[in-house]
């Protein structure tokens, strides 16, 4: 245990420095529903081939974009594939420049099957904080006597802990360093709640970041002082009814079409998918729902101007500086991105309930370059994926990465097997060295986070052991990092890992076979982490060795990047085994340096407990 533990060190801390009983969706049929227009044109690409010297060659032809329906399409498959392997329930997909094209795939609802439609509602969760934002920054535009960004909240809250030190933008930014609140409170009962707090802050006022709802409902109270009326009038006074918003609502606080609103979903310890009511008060900081074309419409104003003033915009999605002039990659409730074609910018939240569970997504992306709004929408307990989903569809959109339909997806039935000692697995990934990432879905029944903040991916590795052996393995990984409330901001946490490995020469027989195999191992891992580092590693649970309880399939696609990527193969796997408890052997370890200087971990041995 202690040769694989210390080989796969190294890779789990490239992870560290990165930032349904049925198949409720194989076989539901893609309801689409396209809006098109004429300007969002075929596009051709910029690779030409250079001429040749002989006057008597022929002009090489210039290879041609593709057409809106090729990327419809593809986009299309893109998106059954991510709720395939992602083990989920549906997808809504949105893109476009002036005119949105949308269509949704899989179900509103796995009880009954009904279809999801591109005008269902979903929860927007933290795309609120973008609402709530822009709304300050409106009221600054407009009131700048009663409202800066430099004014401090003890101008409203003058017992208000700090409250001297805080600005209004450190709310917005995310740098107040207010705890998170984890109760469900009303409006009215927020500034008491922190008064009664022994322990209301996790840094100092500016010295670091951390993504808490609590920022954002004391920036609603400060909307509702500022104008004398409830913040989600103001939010749609400001900007819902002048650009004509019509299927965006506060949730809890205000009417609205409940029956076009998508169920939320959750897995059973067994992996089975059911519904999943939400139960969490989150107001200006998470509370509003919306549809793929209210979001397409907001971004469109928002970015063109018709919100705010350019200069207000610039304001907004300016990043966050911290201690030491650290520049974050947030502004004014908006994420600042970097892609293949350089910056964007993306609104993403989730929709949560008890335990920090989230049971639907939502993700509004603009790339200045192309002015391409994508948005996405999901209704089942996933979260990385989601990203990597929005950069394949930039790379269809920008690229012209034409994807074909896939015929061979895990088949959950089989794999679901209502044992509560069964490892199910599945990865669609890309490999290449700058592409580590992958849409997966892992579970375990002991499994203790589920599939929250988890990243899937495969690596071909060439390691070598304590005895300075190679290891020539294929590893199949999903890392889960502690889930963060938000507010310990913990210099230790726990990460779980799950790892499938298998030998390369058993991976090669089984691509090319393209048969299930049994040889391969799955071990599960508590890592502990302090600082960044991790000190400590002890196997948990491991699969019980014997074959026959085994299966893993391995399907592999070296032409579909070969445009974009040339000779990135795209890999997609699904298997089972059984586990038992581990040995709970541990191995520590401590930062050191290799001949060359560069840090290693340094295995040392464990200090008593």
């Amino acid at each position: 245990m202690k040769k694989l533990l210390i080989s796969f060190i190294a890779i789990l801390m490239v992870f560290l420095g990165t930032s349904c009983g049925e198949n409720s969706s194989g076989k539901t049929e893609d309801n689409s529903n396209t809006n098109k227009n004429d300007s969002d044109a075929a596009e051709k690409t910029d690779a030409d081939e250079e001429a040749k010297d002989d006057s008597d060659a022929e002009t090489p032809e210039e290879p041609q974009g593709l057409t809106d329906e090729e990327k419809l399409e593809s986009i299309k498959n893109l998106a059954e594939e991510y709720v395939q392997f992602a083990h989920g329930t549906g997808v809504v997909v949105g893109y476009g420049i002036d005119e949105l094209t949308s269509f949704a795939y899989g179900v509103s609802n796995v009880g009954t099957g009904e279809p999801l439609k591109t005008d269902n509602l979903f929860e927007i969760g933290s795309i609120t904080k973008s609402f709530t934002a822009v709304t300050i920054l409106k009221l600054v535009e407009e009131e700048k006597e009663k409202l800066k960004l430099e004014d401090t909240i003890d101008k409203w809250f003058p017992d208000f802990e700090k409250g001297d030190k805080i600005t209004v933008k450190m709310l917005l930014n995310h740098t107040s360093g207010i705890k998170e609140i984890t109760e469900k409170l009303n409006p009215d009962q927020i500034i008491e709640y922190f008064k009664k707090l022994d322990k209301k802050f996790n840094f100092e006022p500016g010295e670091a970041w951390a993504d808490t709802n609590s920022d954002y409902m004391i920036a609603g109270l400060i909307i509702e002082k500022v104008t004398g009326k409830q913040a989600h009038e103001v939010i749609r006074e400001k900007i819902l009814d002048p650009i004509e918003l019509k299927n965006t609502f506060m949730k809890g606080y205000e009417e609205y079409p409940k029956a076009n609103e998508v169920k939320g979903h959750n897995y059973k310890p067994d992996g089975s998918i059911e519904n999943y009511t939400f139960d969490r008060k989150t107001w200006t900081a998470g509370a509003m729902v919306s549809n793929a074309e209210d979001l397409f419409k907001y971004a469109d104003a928002l970015f063109s101007g018709k919100i705010i003033k350019q200069e207000t915009l610039e304001i907004m999605l300016t990043a966050t500086k911290v201690a030491n002039d650290t520049e974050l990659p947030y502004g004014l409730g908006v994420q600042i991105s970097s892609g293949t074609h350089g910056l964007f910018y993306t609104f993403a939240g989730n929709a949560s309930a008890a335990k920090n569970i989230a049971q639907s997504h939502s993700l509004l992306a603009y790339y200045p370059f192309a002015r391409i709004k994508q948005i996405i929408f999901n209704n089942f307990p996933d979260n990385k994926d989601l990203l990597v989903l929005n950069d394949e569809i930039e790379w269809v959109l920008n690229n012209n990465l034409k994807i074909e339909a896939v015929k061979d997806f895990p088949k959950w039935d089989e794999l679901i097997d209502h044992k509560e000692t069964t490892q199910i697995f599945s990865l669609y990934s890309l490999y290449a060295p700058t592409v580590d990432y992958g849409i997966g879905y892992f579970t375990y029944p002991k499994d203790t986070w589920k599939n929250y903040y988890c990243k899937q991916y495969l690596r071909v590795t060439f390691k070598q052991d304590t005895d300075n052996k190679e290891i020539n393995k294929v590893v199949i990984a999903q890392d889960c990092q502690e889930p963060k409330e938000y507010i310990d901001l913990k210099d230790h946490y726990t990460m779980q890992r799950t790892e499938v490995y298998v030998d390369n020469e058993d991976f090669k027989k089984a691509i090319e076979s393209k048969k299930p195999i049994s040889k391969f191992q799955v071990m599960k891992y508590d890592y502990f982490i302090e600082n960044g580092f991790i000190y400590k590693g002890c196997l948990a649970f491991e699969d019980d060795g014997n074959e026959a309880n085994k299966s893993i399939t391995m399907l592999q696609d070296f032409e579909t990047l070969q445009s974009t990527f040339p000779g990135v193969p795209i890999y997609r796997i699904w298997g089972k085994a059984t586990m038992k408890e581990g040995s709970n052997e541990c191995m520590c370890f401590e930062p050191g340096k290799d001949e060359q200087g560069n840090t290693i971990s340094k295995p040392i041995e464990c200090p008593a407990e």
